[in-house]
């Protein structure tokens, strides 16, 4: 049975787990960054984690059982979190430029995967595809 206990959860907390969602892998140094407070950050870290919103791996966090479930009950859509070696490095470097800028309001962050039209086949992608159907 899993208890949600979203009365504990504020604001920040929400937009931490949806940050979480977006980039996956999120270092746990990078949380400070996130919550504007350098000793908050660690109790409400620590908050999300013991209550499964958050799981630690090694040196990052990702969107645990609890987290997933909160978030889909409020209409979200939480992917599969990947494990692929590259994936999980590119994720982790986009995840710290993320956080720094997060709150900077001089810079604004976009990562390239929201500039790309999800529609389109990259150039790429076209040429694979184009040179599989001639075959």
């Amino acid at each position: 049975m899993v208890v949600l206990i979203d009365n504990i959860l504020d604001d920040k907390d929400m937009e931490v787990l949806l940050f979480v969602n977006k980039y996956k892998y999120v270092k746990v140094s990078d949380f400070k960054y996130l919550y504007n407070m350098k000793q908050f950050y660690r109790t409400r870290l620590k908050i999300l984690l013991n209550n499964s919103y958050l799981r630690k791996i090694k040196w990052y966090v990702i969107l645990g059982k609890n987290g997933k479930i909160y978030l889909e009950s409020l209409g979200y859509k939480c992917p599969r979190t990947p494990y692929e070696k590259s994936f999980v490095e590119r994720n982790k470097i986009i995840s710290s430029f993320a956080a720094y800028y997060k709150n900077n309001p001089r810079v604004n962050y976009i990562p390239s995967v929201d500039l790309k039209d999800k529609d389109i086949f990259t150039i790429t992608s076209r040429r694979f595809i184009r040179n599989n159907i001639n075959r």
